[in-house]
């Protein structure tokens, strides 16, 4: 038997013996482990490549591909993370105090500063549930539905900027039939002027933004569901969708005057109340409207859909 085939044999033997355990319950409590030993691949890689007796051959061959089998095993079994999976930055500590509020509880919150006059939003997350909607007399005010779920918020020294990021610890996972989605709602203050930056994955949006001030709303989205219904408080809000196999559904105010470009693979597509114009939907208020919207869609968006209310 050739070297390659004992080779490729025991990588997937190794490896799907490890994916069908883990899916009744795991192997190993600290799996990740294995990264130590990951310089012994390259080593024994390199002895099968010296002219050695060939039965010695095809078993260095075959450990190789058992080394390899359990270094993916334990690259998947820990969420896609080199070494030992930890999201947190390590010159922090982000082990916050969960405060119950009602049915939820309190993760973050940064008070308010009137000399801030625009704040910018970044977050960032896996499997999650985000929703919008409620004012807060602080600056921004986090939910979680748990207190047992990893959260990193950072802001810059002038409080204009804000960083907010789920660990992916606690990600759904292919591999991870026991991980929950995380439900995560956040208020905001009306006061100020928001750009809103989501980095999200198979993630779902809930978002009234019609009593905030947006300026700039940019989703780079996986498979995701988006529903957000914005208002008139900013003169210009430009919105950017760039987004994989997502559903978005934007509810815009009828008074204010809309703007879309799109290339995505959306075919035979028709906008109620708007006007094609060389590519370009605008609606007939556009021009004379002193409240505007700018949309601009690319990507994979597999449904798109404006309701003017």
């Amino acid at each position: 038997m050739k070297t390659g085939y004992i080779f490729w044999g025991t990588l997937l033997i190794v490896l799907g013996l490890i994916l069908l355990f883990n899916s009744f319950g795991g192997i190993f409590p600290d799996f990740g482990v294995i990264f130590k030993f990951w310089p012994l691949l390259i080593v024994l890689w390199g002895i099968s490549m010296l002219k050695l007796n060939p039965l010695l051959k095809k078993i260095l061959s075959g450990l190789s591909g058992l080394f390899l089998a359990l270094l993916l095993g334990a690259l998947i079994l820990n969420n896609w993370c080199w070494f030992k999976c930890d999201t947190r930055y390590n010159s922090h500590d982000y082990k916050y105090s969960y405060t119950k509020v009602g049915d939820k509880y309190l993760v973050h919150s940064s008070a308010y500063s009137d000399s801030v006059k625009t704040v910018t939003l970044n977050i960032e997350g896996g499997a999650a549930f985000y929703q919008f909607g409620d004012t807060c007399s602080n600056m921004i005010d986090v939910y979680s539905d748990k207190n047992n779920y990893d959260f990193r918020f950072e802001s810059d020294t002038d409080e204009q900027s804000y960083s907010f990021r789920i660990d992916g610890s606690h990600f759904m996972n292919f591999f991870h039939r026991d991980k929950e989605s995380i439900a995560t709602y956040i208020k905001l203050n009306p006061k100020v002027s928001w750009n809103l930056n989501f980095d999200i994955g198979a993630s779902e949006i809930k978002a009234d933004l019609s009593k905030y001030r947006i300026a700039n709303l940019d989703f780079d989205a996986g498979a995701a569901s988006i529903e957000v219904k914005i208002g008139d408080l900013n003169d210009t809000t430009n919105i950017n969708i760039d987004a994989g196999a997502t559903s978005v559904k934007l509810l815009i105010p009828s008074t204010s005057g809309c703007e879309l470009e799109y290339d995505t693979g959306l075919s035979n597509v028709t906008f109620q109340g708007f006007q094609n114009n060389n590519g370009v939907y605008y609606t007939e208020n556009f021009s004379s409207a002193s409240k505007k919207i700018k949309i601009n869609i690319s990507g994979g968006v597999s449904s798109f859909k404006i309701v003017r209310i």
